[in-house]
């Protein structure tokens, strides 16, 4: 019977959202609902195309077109029992390789004109909103909150805005500022984010242009208006800006949460790994709620509880499929997120459409497992204790749980207070149950042998 019984799943899956999420008082390696009950946060992204169309349209190939069906979305999320997603917006609306007939759209401004913008369509207003994209926003989060889903909500992003596409993307050389609003060519109110003329627009994530950073304020404030009253927002200032963006960041950070202490809630605010170079201790520094850095993929290091780490595999290794960086950051005290880009039928490397080779199966199943474990355990008394496994990967309260994770194959060791425990071993691979009983023990080192082959969960409970 336990080889074949699948884990089971202890917490609610479905339920609408609580929130909004502060860090926890009591562990704040996560966030807490109001009531005080941990969140851990477990989920996936697309990596684009989640509100707007042909998002990435340099990336396409001619005559195809990328649009995301989203309550379907939703239902794959669902059903994989993760809890949370990254909401990417992209901010320009073409580059300036690719066919001319992809435009990003809708957009966060208005294209009034007079007058057409680079890609042949009419300039922007950069005063006014679009409604669609706005609507677009709105209905995405509400939905996602209505399944107890979180939404990490991008407000800029460095690759389609700050950063030129290099080697090894399908349109090497490409340049988004082809496409931004804040081109000066772009727009109707002769604002021009390009402060040093190189036709890079490096300078728009960063504060050298009053004029824009008071219409970037102003836009930002309009995605709270637009999503205050939603428990599950956590606002994420930009993906992967570059280096010179840290104080512009900090500084819509605390426009944020300034912002919001005149509104009726208060949401969380993300600030996430910039490129190229190591921010991680800019992040920390940061005013931000919770950080997401890069770290190596095959060892994230144990959360140390000053921040909320939110470990987003798309700064680490976003092509990955092993699901040892789910378990390894799991049981070192950090929430995670993976980049499942098959849930889009888009093939970044080749600019086709492809189906689902369902190589992702297995890291969405890590997410799921990760989730239930949470689910059963106390996890705001449980902290990273590496030394207490000789695999280095150990959540415990000692003397009370241990969850450890044994990456490789074959037996460990871990360190116990002396007591009776439960034992229960979990094997990621089959997401099966495969041996349940108890254990008493003197205080100390003892071993333990997985009943099978592969990486394996030992899961000990004191009486």
């Amino acid at each position: 019977m336990l080889g074949s019984a699948l884990l089971s799943l202890q917490v609610g899956y479905g339920a609408p959202a609580t929130g909004p999420l502060r860090a926890s008082r009591q562990n704040p390696r996560y966030f807490a609902d109001p009531t005080g009950k941990i969140i851990y946060l477990a989920g996936s992204q697309t990596g684009g195309w989640d509100i707007q169309d042909d998002a990435w349209s340099g990336y396409a190939a001619p005559g195809t077109r990328v649009r995301l069906d989203f309550h379907r979305y939703l239902d794959h999320l669902t059903t994989q029992k993760h809890n949370l997603i990254r909401l990417w917006s992209v901010e320009t609306t073409r580059f300036d390789k690719g066919p001319p007939e992809m435009v990003a759209t809708p957009m966060q401004f208005l294209r009034t004109g007079p007058g057409n913008a680079l890609d042949g369509r009419p300039r922007f207003d950069l005063t006014r909103y679009d409604p669609a994209y706005f609507s677009r926003l709105r209905s995405a989060v509400a939905a996602a909150c209505d399944r107890g889903i979180y939404v990490m909500t991008m407000l800029f992003e460095g690759f389609s805005s700050v950063h030129p596409v290099g080697p090894g993307y399908v349109n090497p050389g490409a340049n988004p500022w082809i496409g931004h609003p804040f081109n000066a060519k772009n727009n109707i109110n002769g604002i021009d984010a390009d402060v040093n003329g190189d036709g890079m627009g490096l300078e728009y994530h960063s504060l050298a242009s009053p004029e824009t950073v008071a219409l970037q304020k102003a836009y930002v404030r309009k995605v709270v208006d637009t999503l205050n009253d939603l428990n599950n927002v956590i606002y994420e200032i930009a993906n992967e800006s570059v280096p010179a963006s840290r104080d512009w960041q900090y500084e819509m950070i605390r426009t944020i949460k300034q912002y919001e202490s005149t509104r009726p809630k208060q949401h969380p605010v993300v600030m996430s790994y910039y490129w190229p170079g190591d921010s991680t201790q800019a992040l920390f520094d940061s005013p931000a709620d919770a950080v997401a850095p890069g770290y190596r993929h095959d060892d994230p290091p144990p959360a140390n509880g000053s921040k909320v780490v939110l470990l987003d595999q798309d700064h680490n290794d976003w092509k990955s499929r092993d699901p040892r960086f789910v378990w390894k950051s799991f049981l070192r005290g950090n929430n995670v997120i993976i980049f499942d880009q098959d849930v889009v039928p888009f093939d970044w490397e080749r600019g086709v459409v492809s189906s689902d080779d369902k190589s992702h199966v297995p890291i969405r199943r890590a997410v799921r497992h990760t989730r239930s474990y949470a689910g059963r355990m106390k996890l705001a008394e449980m902290t990273p204790q590496d030394d207490l496994a000789s695999t280095g990967y150990c959540l415990a309260k000692s003397g009370s749980e241990y969850l450890v994770y044994q990456p490789n194959s074959g037996r460990f060791s871990v360190t116990l207070d002396a007591g009776k425990y439960t034992y229960e071993w979990f094997n990621p691979s089959s997401g099966t149950v495969a041996g349940k009983g108890k254990v008493t023990t003197k205080a100390g080192s003892r071993d333990f042998t997985p009943p099978f082959d592969g990486q394996a969960v030992l899961y000990l409970k004191g009486s």
